[in-house]
């Protein structure tokens, strides 16, 4: 509506480019007036060029409760087309938004572009040996515990904590038994805190996720 309003209606999130949606963002006066959130929601957007899949899922998954037409390991239609591995899949997309949310809660990296949580609490890759994936996830971070994603766009995941990479069902809940070990971890091992942050009722509360 903040585009309409002011002249943009060729400009929606979901119906653009990517790239288009970062230059409008670059505008600041227009950002600054009127979409200040704009720079904030890029980040959430950047894990595929294909905004319209993406923005249209993220949708779907938000109706209801308990994202109740979840494909962990596919997603849906697009333009009467069956889903393909082209496209990401429903797990790996809600992988994306949470690490992305989790990114815009932490300091800044020292190195620009770079994302503070991902860049310290995500291995990505089943190619390593299982000594060099512990070992980069205890060097990456001063918990010493991560998030191993197979592959970004369909992905399996693990948890690392304690030099072992700890067994996960890659079924449906894989992605939120794994999220819930990491939170346990955070909770149990780091006082509830994320590089200074904390996950709790005095921070950004993410743990009444885990709550009894």
């Amino acid at each position: 509506q903040a585009f309409k309003s002011r002249g943009f209606a060729d400009i929606q999130i979901g119906s653009i480019g990517l790239e288009r949606l970062k230059k409008t963002a670059e505008n600041q006066q227009l950002v600054s007036l009127y979409i200040p959130r704009l720079p904030l929601l890029i980040p959430f957007l950047e894990m595929t060029t294909n905004q319209e899949y993406l923005v249209q899922r993220i949708k779907d998954l938000a109706k209801g409760s308990c994202i109740a037409d979840y494909r962990w390991n596919s997603g849906s239609a697009y333009k009467g087309i069956s889903w393909d591995e082209h496209l990401p899949t429903d797990s790996a997309i809600i992988f994306h938004l949470f690490c992305t949310y989790l990114d815009s809660q932490l300091r800044p990296l020292p190195q620009p572009g770079g994302r503070p949580f991902y860049n310290r609490y995500v291995v990505v890759g089943d190619k390593k040996t299982t000594k060099e994936t512990i070992a980069e996830a205890n060097t990456r971070n001063k918990a010493k515990c991560a998030i191993l994603c197979s592959n970004p766009m369909k992905p399996k995941f693990n948890f690392i904590s304690d030099d072992k990479i700890h067994s996960c069902s890659y079924d449906r809940n894989n992605l939120f038994y794994v999220i819930i070990q990491f939170l346990m971890y955070m909770k149990t091992h780091n006082e509830c805190s994320l590089e200074g942050i904390n996950l709790g009722k005095s921070g950004i509360n993410i743990l009444c996720c885990i709550d009894d």
